[in-house]
């Protein structure tokens, strides 16, 4: 924070203003002082002092602090009434005065002044209020970017200035005068200390020039300005991020970055709902406690080990940052709804209990039928304390509730028969999935966080927590083929979707406990922030599911258009299962690809031994790690500066299968399988910065995850035996750029990412098989601007080429499996060569904020082979938002062209994007 000492005058009465600053807090204050004036601290708040109009020979904040040491001409008094507040206008932005009586001075200390959320906050003490009417001051939209300003009295004898801007901290310079003396409240663009924090890349505040990585943020007001109801709306203002293939599943959250999964935590916790070598996927979250989203790309093995790799390895890290707790009593309501009987709201309240204990309790609720008639229903129940014991530990219990209720899009719109066929025209509308299908989840999870502040260069911090998810499943598998058949009444387009039917249910848990220190040291000439620690975490699942339904052999689904190859699956499909003489369940007929009429029923499960057995897995998992971890910032100086990281993971992985999981396996017996795996996973990076404005760095990063086993061996009893791990390694080099004091921001990336020897299908009995190599290269531009202090720009682009380098031999493909593997030299499912996203925001008056965006996705593969086309598209998106004091109001509209176009798909299918739309939202802050 900067302090401004402004003289009006050389009167004795300007002079003795001045000398009452050096009051009985100058002593205890000078080494602080001392440190600021140096800009030595590296993460408190730094208080620089600036004068204007100043005419003796003092130039520094130390010269002036030795001046007013030296006097004792005021002591401390009895405290002192303020009178009146004023709030003006000015050219530069907002005075905020605060006139005493009979003109008596205030002991203003500004290292106390802070930022906090959105709010500029000063603490004076020895004041009280004393306004003509008895209440505390407010002020609510003094100028543009400025929400209000409050003076509150805090305790007995002090009192808080906060000044509260729209959605973020206010870019107007706010002046707080008291007497002859003025304040800045603004924090000092060119303070190191006050440079874009993230904690995702490194584990430690740390700002983002310093890191190697390219890591990006999506800050609280673009959030709000978009209002997005899905993740994948957010993530879209991240370059190199595309939905995945289980991404219409419409119960999971699952991304690609750089053209591999990407694994979610929240506040630097992995999300643990499944073991790595299954599904592994986030977490179907709302937005109701998010203030902030980050996003690292690329592997993190070194800092977050086998948890931070996902399902085959991924290559990026989606990090949900919480609302912080806050000292002032801050609340918020807000209800929405608009298109397809949307409705919700959410909560969120904070503040203090006590001196000692702070309090957080968000919330949220969502309906909404959806253009496509798939009702989603989903409750968020987020409370968390701060107990404070002394001024070096704190104790924070966080709850986390979820309850989601959705009809999964599986399939999607399929695509006609035939290498790369069109997807099927007119059915934006169109269900192609089960009508009772459903995805019933409810999730618990428990933190407790401990931390020890052992020194001012030491903290310790302990994170326990406990995770657990149950969930219900009824969907059609993914995998669909659209079939060439005879027409009939039942298929009277001559085009027939063959789809299998699954009912599952999991039993999730996951414990996760990391300890780890923080150390800021400096030796051999060298300043280290140096992190290290233990982490034990152990996540179980267990699963049974029952499938019927026929897609055919893979001679058949390969040959789709073959009218013969299309009738005998459908009819194979209609036939069901024959369970005792005359007795017929589990049909599953074809639909007809213009007019689907379903009559299939639920599944009659079959256990096994039983005749029409219809099992299809059974499985208990478990996964356990024991890491040790180790990561050195380096500044060799204010030029050169070095990441060094290293995790050393002892991971074990067991599974169970118990009998009827695998077909083939007609022994009355589990079978089981345990593998043991040590890795050592570094990562380094280095830094460049020649100047304040400019950072180049290079880097390395590399991680593992296991494929699980694979079932061998006669069929009386198949042995499972385990896959070896599957690799990654990124190779990065960058630019990142801030100029005109931080009002724009920029990150050019370039990089390489290898994969080796990662699952690309599972066979018909769910077993992986056919490891194959992956690469992805490309180059990412992220840019943030304000063009002026009402015009902000976020954009992004991304050029992704991402190969299968060693794919699976053609002459395999009849023999293992159904599914469609991924073959040498072709793309990469899902991820699109080129793709860009701009979205801009214009505060046209005090109250009035517009703003509009794009997003464009190249054309992209569902399938692995490289069939199957999610063609490109261009989308539309604007808001308006009006807000006068705590009163927010916005509209947002989506697809504004009403463009018919498919965000991701996979395995035969595609998923839609709704029309054109409008959401309606209205908060109020308390």
């Amino acid at each position: 924070m900067g302090v401004k000492i402004e003289f009006v005058t050389r009167s004795a009465i300007a002079s003795l203003l001045l000398l009452s600053i050096a009051n009985s807090k100058a002593e205890a204050r000078e080494p602080q002082v001392e440190k600021m004036a140096a800009v030595e601290s590296s993460r408190s708040m730094a208080v620089e002092l600036r004068i204007k109009n100043f005419h003796r020979p003092a130039t520094t904040l130390k010269e002036w602090e030795k001046k007013l040491k030296n006097s004792k001409l005021i002591t401390q008094n009895a405290p002192v009434s303020i009178t009146r507040v004023q709030v003006n206008r000015v050219d530069s932005g907002l005075d905020v005065v605060l006139e005493t009586e009979e003109g008596k001075p205030l002991s203003v200390d500004a290292t106390n002044f802070r930022s906090e959320g959105n709010s500029l906050i000063a603490d004076i003490p020895n004041a009280v209020l004393a306004l003509p009417d008895g209440k505390e001051f407010q002020a609510d939209n003094p100028i543009a970017d400025i929400a209000n300003v409050r003076v509150t009295q805090l305790a007995a004898t002090s009192i808080r200035v906060s000044v509260t801007g729209n959605n973020a901290l206010p870019t107007s310079e706010v002046t707080l005068r008291a007497g002859a003396l003025a304040y800045s409240l603004n924090p000092e663009g060119e303070d190191p200390d006050e440079e874009e924090l993230t904690v995702t890349g490194t584990s430690t505040a740390t700002p983002n020039r310093d890191v190697p990585f390219s890591v990006q943020v999506i800050p609280s007001t673009l959030l709000q300005q978009q209002a997005p109801l899905l993740m994948q709306e957010a993530l879209r203002n991240v370059s190199g991020v595309s939905t995945s293939t289980r991404a219409n599943y419409g119960f999971i959250d699952n991304f690609y970055v750089r053209g591999f999964q990407a694994e979610f935590l929240r506040d630097g916790i992995p999300d643990q709902i499944t073991p790595v070598n299954t599904e592994r996927s986030g977490l179907f979250r709302g937005f109701a406690d998010v203030e902030r989203i980050e996003v690292l790309k690329g592997p993190a093995g070194a800092l977050y080990g086998v948890g931070a790799s996902g399902d085959n390895v991924g290559a990026g890290l989606i990090n949900l940052i919480t609302f912080p707790f806050t000292t002032d009593f801050v609340s918020k309501v807000s209800l929405s709804g608009g298109s397809f009987e949307r409705f919700g709201g959410t909560f969120n309240l904070s503040g203090p209990i006590d001196q000692k204990v702070l309090y957080r309790f968000d919330g949220g609720y969502e309906s909404r039928e959806g253009f496509r008639k798939l009702n989603l229903e989903r409750l968020e129940i987020l409370p968390s304390i701060q107990l404070k014991l002394d001024p070096n530990n704190t104790v924070t219990l966080d709850f986390d509730y979820r309850n989601i209720k959705a009809r999964p899009d599986i399939p999607g719109i399929p695509f006609l028969p035939g290498v790369n066929g069109s997807i099927i025209s007119g059915a934006h509308d169109r269900l192609f999935s089960t009508p009772f299908s459903k995805a019933d989840q409810e999730i618990y999870r428990l933190g407790l966080k401990y931390e020890l502040q052992a020194s001012p260069d030491l903290v310790l911090t302990n994170n326990f927590y406990y995770t657990n998810r149950q969930f219900d499943l009824i969907r059609n598998a993914t995998d669909v083929v659209a079939y060439n058949v005879t027409p009939s009444a039942q298929l009277p387009s001559g085009v027939a979707i063959a789809r299998r039917l699954r009912e599952q249910t999991d039993s999730n848990e996951g414990f996760f406990y990391r300890l780890d220190g923080k150390l800021k040291t400096r030796f051999l000439g060298m300043d280290h922030q140096i992190l290290t620690g233990v982490e034990f975490n152990r996540t179980a699942s267990d699963t049974i599911r029952y499938q019927v339904g026929n897609i055919g052999s893979t001679a058949q689904s390969n040959n789709p258009t073959n009218v013969a190859n299309g009738n005998a699956v459908c009819n194979a499909g209609a036939a069901g299962q024959t369970i005792a003489p005359g007795q017929v369940v589990n049909r599953l007929p074809c639909i007809d690809s213009l007019n689907p009429v379903f009559s299939e029923g639920r599944i009659v499960r079959r256990g096994f031994g039983q005749t029409g057995e219809n099992i299809n897995e059974s499985r208990d998992s478990t996964n356990r790690t024991i890491a040790l971890f180790l990561q050195d910032q380096i500044s060799f100086s204010e030029q050169f500066k070095a990441l060094l990281g290293a995790r050393l993971d002892f991971f074990n992985e067991q599974q169970t299968r118990r009998p009827g999981d695998d077909s083939l396996a007609t022994t009355a017996t589990d079978r089981s399988y345990e593998q043991n795996v040590t890795r050592f996973n570094p990562r380094f990076g280095f830094v460049y910065q020649p100047d304040k404005v400019s950072s180049f760095y290079a880097s390395y990063a590399s991680s593992f995850a296991s494929n699980g086993a694979i079932a061998r061996g006669p069929n009386a009893n198949r042995e499972l035996v385990a896959i070896p791990i599957a690799t990654i390694n990124q190779y990065e080099v960058g630019y990142k750029g801030t100029f005109f004091d931080n009002n724009l921001v920029a990150t050019l990336a370039l990089f390489q990412i290898d994969r080796k020897d990662v699952v690309s299908r599972l066979d018909v009995n769910n077993n992986p098989t056919d490891p194959v190599d992956q690469r992805s290269r490309g180059v990412e531009l992220d840019l943030r601007a304000n063009l002026n202090s009402r015009w902000t720009l976020n954009f992004n682009y991304a050029y992704i080429d991402a190969i299968t380098t060693r794919g699976v031999p053609l002459s395999l493909d009849p023999i293992l499996g159904i599914l469609a593997p991924a073959r040498t030299g072709q793309r990469i499912t899902g991820v699109p060569k080129h793709s860009f996203n701009v979205w801009t925001a214009y505060q046209a008056s005090q109250n009035w904020t517009i703003g509009l965006g794009a997003n464009y996705q190249d054309d992209r593969f569902a399938n692995q082979d490289g069939t199957g086309i999610l063609p490109s598209y261009l989308a539309l998106d604007a808001f308006i938002g009006y807000r006068v004091g705590g009163l927010e109001a916005q509209i947002n509209f989506r697809n504004l062209t009403n463009t018919e176009y498919f965000p991701g798909g996979g395995r035969g299918s595609a998923t839609p994007s709704d029309p054109f739309s409008v959401y309606a939202t209205v908060g109020y802050r308390f």
